[in-house]
């Protein structure tokens, strides 16, 4: 387990920046840039940790 762990809202902030970024760079470099893939990968891993959390928290919730 990993010494320091975000919390939702700061999983949310980094997702809007990520997404942001992404935006920035597919009109800079084009939809199909690596670098606009490798930033979309990025993202998608950020979105699937905070879904991730948020089940945990539902659980934790509903075993109450």
């Amino acid at each position: 387990m990993r010494k320091y762990e975000a919390t939702i809202g700061e999983m949310q902030t980094k997702i809007d920046k990520k997404r942001k970024e992404l935006y920035d760079l597919a009109q800079v470099k084009g939809i199909a840039s690596a670098e606009v893939l490798r930033c979309s990968e990025q993202l998608d891993q950020l979105i699937v940790i905070l879904q991730q959390k948020k089940y945990e928290r539902l659980k934790k919730e509903g075993s109450k």
